[in-house]
């Protein structure tokens, strides 16, 4: 039997007595969880039943709400974005986790966290939810829409490759899932439980606020995306000598700008048969010196390129003469970066 969990996140508050933004409002077998030391709200709660029996199916809804109960004579207005979350079997157990002291230690080991003081991990917890995995339980599915990250707080799993082989192993400690988090793409390995595994989680819009917030961890996680594309995608060794070609569905196009950076290459990447027609993005030592797609050009053009999901792409090793002098347009990591951040936007 599936249990759902359904958060309603508060995203644009205006004079509202009762919440405030990123405040979240959850929903567990038709049950409803409002802020803690919070009532709920009956504009909101009459949203959620409709949300049940209209829309369970969707993905993401949002939902603006212009005026609230006028029984309680309150004039505030709401946004609200509804999203179903993690679903687990019978199975899986998840709980919040109740050893505030012994998560926090065990946190500030996390490498992502090892910078942060113990306050600012301490108010990460309630953002945190713990699962409970049996050995040989699939956590991640390949080709799915990531939805949260995982820290692994005991116990090990393997990212699986082709035909299930090992990629590698991950151990207490390690995270995993932020990859598809980053550049908002779908996941691109199985994981599975080695052994039975107590697991941290953290769903993606309390991964993007905690990225916002601390400048060092959207660093840390930079750095992790470029090491683990290389380890993971099996275009890395065609990149580092011969000219590439592939289907946008197949590979992630922002991987492959990710690669072709970390390998220092030159040459043109073009893009065919997409929404608006052809694009292009030009590299010399790995930076991103030109590029030119739906009537924009340079930062402009790779974040429109970045939204694509169908079409073609090829690189070679010829860069025009014309920008054999070219400078950057921008950082690589920066516009993968700040690209995610705006689909994010867009969908909010």
């Amino acid at each position: 039997m599936e249990i759902q969990e359904i958060n309603i996140q508060v995203i644009n508050a205006m004079n509202c007595k009762l919440y405030k933004n990123y405040d979240v409002i959850s929903v567990k077998d038709h049950v409803i969880y409002p802020p803690q030391n919070k009532p709920i709200c009956r504009s909101i709660a009459r949203i959620i039943l409709d949300y049940l029996k209209c829309y369970k199916d969707e993905e993401d809804v949002i939902f603006p709400i212009p005026y609230c109960d006028e029984e309680s004579n309150c004039n505030g207005r709401l946004t609200i974005k509804i999203s179903r979350e993690f679903i687990v079997d019978e199975t899986y157990k998840t709980k919040k986790y109740d050893k505030e002291n012994d998560i926090v230690e065990k946190l500030s080991n996390v490498s992502f966290l090892k910078m942060l003081d113990k306050e600012n991990i301490r108010q990460l917890i309630d953002s945190l939810k713990l699962i409970e995995i049996d050995q040989d339980r699939l956590i991640i599915k390949k080709g799915e829409w990531g939805k949260g990250l995982f820290i692994i707080l005991s116990g090990k799993v393997n990212i699986l490759g082709y035909e299930n082989n090992i990629l590698y192993s991950l151990k207490e400690g390690d995270v995993f899932g932020e990859l598809s988090l980053i550049t908002d793409s779908k996941t691109c390995a199985d994981v599975i439980a080695l052994q039975n595994s107590k697991l941290l989680y953290l769903d993606k819009f309390n991964f993007n606020k905690i990225l916002n917030e601390f400048p060092y961890v959207q660093r840390y996680f930079i750095t992790l995306l470029s090491k683990k594309v290389k380890d993971t995608t099996s275009l890395w060794e065609q990149l580092v000598h011969y000219d590439i070609s592939g289907k946008i569905d197949e590979y992630i196009i922002s991987e492959v700008i990710s690669m072709l950076n970390q390998n220092q290459r030159t040459g043109e990447l073009k893009l065919i048969n997409l929404s608006n027609g052809t694009a292009f993005i030009h590299f010399k030592d790995g930076e991103i010196v030109n590029a030119k797609y739906n009537n924009k050009n340079d930062t402009d053009a790779v974040f429109d390129i970045l939204l694509e999901e169908k079409g073609r792409f090829e690189f070679i090793n010829v860069l025009p003469k014309r920008f054999n002098n070219a400078k950057q347009i921008a950082g690589v990591e920066y516009i993968l970066v700040e690209a995610s951040r705006r689909k994010d936007e867009q969908t909010s």
